[in-house]
């Protein structure tokens, strides 16, 4: 919460000494200099895109298994989310630098990739010579490395799942069938207050035939019965 809150955090609590975002990690030690050098508190929570994987020690990995950030933030603003304050608007990574960290973890023994953004399936990452590569290609990329055998994303929006992101799961084998896909509610005016961007139906018909896990969000203060209904009814097996 400090990318939101910021001088705030200093000014209801002075003894704060710095105040940075997840955007800022990597300025943590220049923070710690310009502090003991001046005994000023340092502030940043400033987004400055990705450039903080270029200072971020190279990934490691001990197991079969392995996380890699491709993109950061989200542009959907929904009513209840604080993603696009505190963590920016959508922001993807190069595609030669997340097809770097991949190699480099399937070096180390990495059998399994999971693809991590707030909202992954935006990703619009460009390549070295300027195109740009959906989250489909990327999948397809990962999956041909040597030594990988499974992949996996998280966590993703329902109105960017594209036509070529259903064909993965088709046509790729290493793309282990299971989808996180929130759905939120089951009533579209709920969605509608959420600014989802989709309808219950929309929802359903598009993934009747996935196996899904999908959280669904309700709050007693604007849920009537009839909407808690409809939440109930989307959970039931089809």
């Amino acid at each position: 919460m400090a990318s939101q809150e910021g001088e705030a955090i200093r000014k209801r609590a002075p003894h704060v000494d710095m105040v940075f975002g997840p955007q800022t990690l990597h300025r943590v030690p220049s923070m710690l200099d310009a502090r003991g050098n001046n005994q000023i508190a340092a502030v940043d929570v400033t987004f400055p895109e990705i450039e903080k994987f270029d200072h971020l020690p190279k990934p490691s990995s001990d197991g079969a298994t392995a996380f890699v950030s491709i993109m950061e933030g989200c542009s959907k603003y929904c009513t209840f989310c604080v993603v696009p304050y505190t963590r920016g608007e959508e922001v993807s990574r190069p595609f030669e630098a997340v097809m770097d960290e991949v190699i480099h973890l399937s070096d180390q023994g990495v059998r399994e990739i999971n693809l991590l953004g707030q909202n992954v399936n935006a990703y619009r990452g460009e390549n070295q010579l300027g195109d740009e590569i959906d989250l489909a290609e990327l999948i397809a990329c990962v999956a041909a490395v040597d030594g990988i055998d499974r992949v996996r994303f998280t966590t993703s929006h329902p109105v960017e799942f594209t036509d070529s992101l259903v064909d993965a799961f088709a046509d790729i084998p290493e793309l282990v069938s299971h989808l996180h896909l929130p759905v939120q509610s089951g009533s579209d005016r709920i969605l509608n207050a959420m600014k989802r961007g989709h309808t219950a139906a929309e929802y359903i018909e598009r993934w009747k035939e996935s196996a899904l896990t999908a959280p669904i969000s309700a709050s007693r203060r604007t849920s009537s019965s009839a909407s808690l209904a409809k939440r109930k009814k989307i959970l039931k097996p089809r």
